[in-house]
């Protein structure tokens, strides 16, 4: 019970700044499809409308908009510490349809 009450104020804290952040970065414009544009790779429904894309920047966590090469947040979590399969997901990007899977992505990969 005394290491789950930490990690627990720490996911909150980290939930909490990261809705500030993506917030104030938001605008109302539609985001862009950056997939590309390849005939023959079937490119699943749920994969076309990304909003967000989490990957390994500089060794840390990093939260991109996909429509975005910049970092809207870069997270004090070290990639390296992660195990090897979620490592090689970040590598290519793991993508999250909105805010609500970007969070729930998030609160695996810190605790």
């Amino acid at each position: 019970m005394k290491q789950t009450f930490p990690i627990a104020v720490l996911a909150l804290i980290i939930t909490c700044l990261l809705g500030v952040s993506l917030a104030s970065g938001l605008k109302n414009e539609p985001v862009k499809n950056t997939q590309p544009n390849i005939s023959s790779t079937a490119i699943s429904s749920a994969q076309t409308d990304i909003s967000y894309i989490l990957k390994d920047t500089d060794g840390y966590l990093g939260v991109y908009r996909s429509d975005s090469p910049t970092p809207i947040m870069i997270l004090d979590t070290h990639v390296s510490l992660l195990p090897e399969y979620d490592r090689v997901q970040l590598a290519k990007g793991v993508y999250a349809k909105d805010y609500s899977e970007l969070t729930r992505l998030i609160e695996d990969y810190i605790s």
